[in-house]
């Protein structure tokens, strides 16, 4: 029995065997690889994004991101590593020479990169929110939330390096009768405190950026729901602070902060992925339309409407007309290609000498049409290039036309002779 006693952390309970109790260490890595697995797809179609749809290199947010991935990704290697030397399993199960000094090393090392990694994934979306508008005060607040998530981070490390002295003392239990350690507990919890404030701040800033933007109710509720996936990781950081408490009083601690261990990891990987999501609005635009709000909205509801029916049914010519007004919107910097020519005006080379220069520039098309028609191809081209790349850089770009608003109308493009030629047709009717 003082073999027993000596060699594992605890006895087991009166009538139960050492090892009759089961362990949930496959339980905690299989979640630990499928977060670690969706961190990493996310980051790649943030990579992807940037590099290919929106064709840009890196900014500072984007190597914030990345470096927050790989602390998950050690995050996860440490908690198999601490899997196998007893998480998961119960104190009567783990031997003294697991648990001292490498149970409490490997713990004090994945508590570090814990803090880090929510910390960079923290400093990624500040960085962005940097981005969205110019107004001095919103700057001011973000700038004191990065330098104060900056602080966390680094008392955090100071709480682990320096927790007892001698150092070693936090891993060695034979050397803490003589040791100096603060109570590193209710530290935890302030910390912990601290980081759940930070996800709440973070979580509301852009609200006040977004909520006056002159949008449709639908779009400003997709963007609102875009940022408000931080919102989850609020959840996390709460509910992984609640189960600290009776962790510190737990009598099988290698048990219980398996539930810990877990919660930290999806905390981690949920930072990281949404730290992405603002930034694969490209992605989703191009790749998956089917998530994202459409531009066009309420044709098929309007269609729908008696009143609308009823109107059509009198007015035979005014789906076309409608459709042309559209077509006339999307088009507005398009040519149109001349089809009444007045050859006494013009010669092959453009207009006669002589004749009235603005007259014979507007009915000289075929002189003309060449240029035309490449500067037109040059500005679709370009619409659908703005379209594929636009992302959430500033308010402008995540900005459109509010419902019942009339949009302005864009700066006209125009070919090299300045003139742009429109002919319209008038339609009478009469009933009979």
């Amino acid at each position: 029995m003082s073999s027993s006693v000596s060699e594992y952390m605890a006895e087991p309970p009166a009538g139960q065997g050492r090892f009759d109790a089961g362990t949930v260490t496959i339980e905690a890595l299989a979640l630990g690889g499928t977060l670690t697995s969706l961190s990493i797809i996310f980051v790649c179609l943030r990579a992807f994004t940037r590099l290919s749809l929106v064709k840009r290199s890196f900014g500072p947010d984007d190597y914030l991101i990345g470096f927050s991935l790989v602390l998950a990704v050690i995050f996860y290697c440490l908690s198999i590593k601490l899997c196998d030397l007893g998480v998961g399993v119960h104190m009567w199960q783990v031997k003294r020479a697991d648990y001292s000094p490498s149970f409490l090393m490997h713990s004090l090392v994945a508590i570090a990169v814990y803090s880090l990694s929510v910390t960079t994934a923290k400093l990624s979306l500040l960085v962005l929110y940097l981005r969205l508008s110019p107004d001095r005060w919103f700057r001011l607040v973000t700038m004191a939330l990065i330098g104060f998530a900056t602080a966390y981070a680094l008392a955090y490390l100071f709480l682990i390096v320096f927790g007892c002295r001698p150092i070693h003392a936090s891993w060695i239990l034979s050397a803490r009768a003589s040791a100096k350690c603060i109570d590193k507990n209710k530290i935890y919890l302030a910390l912990s405190g601290t980081n759940i404030v930070m996800d709440v701040v973070c979580l509301v800033l852009p609200l006040n950026i977004i909520i006056p933007l002159q949008m449709a109710t639908r779009q400003k509720c997709s963007l609102i729901l875009l940022f408000a996936t931080g919102g989850f990781v609020c959840f996390c950081a709460i509910r992984r602070t609640i189960l600290l408490p009776p962790l510190f009083k737990s009598t099988d601690y290698t048990f219980d902060v398996n539930k810990q261990l877990n919660w930290a990891s999806i905390e981690v990987n949920a930072g990281v992925v949404c730290a992405c999501v603002p930034s694969l609005k490209p992605f989703f635009t191009r790749y998956l339309p089917m998530f994202v709000t459409s531009r066009i909205t309420g044709s098929k509801d309007k269609k729908s409407n008696p009143n609308y029916q009823t109107y059509q049914a009198n007015n035979p010519y005014s789906t076309t007309i409608e459709n042309n007004k559209r077509r006339r919107n999307v088009q507005s910097e398009a040519y149109e290609l001349h089809s009444n020519d007045d050859l006494s005006l013009c010669s092959k080379d453009g207009p006669k000498s002589g004749a009235n220069e603005d007259v014979a520039k507007l009915w000289c098309g075929h002189a003309f049409r060449n240029d035309c028609q490449g500067h037109r191809e040059t500005i679709i081209e370009s619409k659908r290039r703005d379209e594929d790349s636009s992302s959430m850089d500033s308010v402008g770009e995540i900005q459109p036309v509010a419902e019942g608003v009339s949009r302005p109308n864009p700066p006209q493009r125009v070919a090299s002779l300045s003139i742009r030629v429109t002919t319209e047709t008038r339609v009478e009717y009469e009933k009979t």
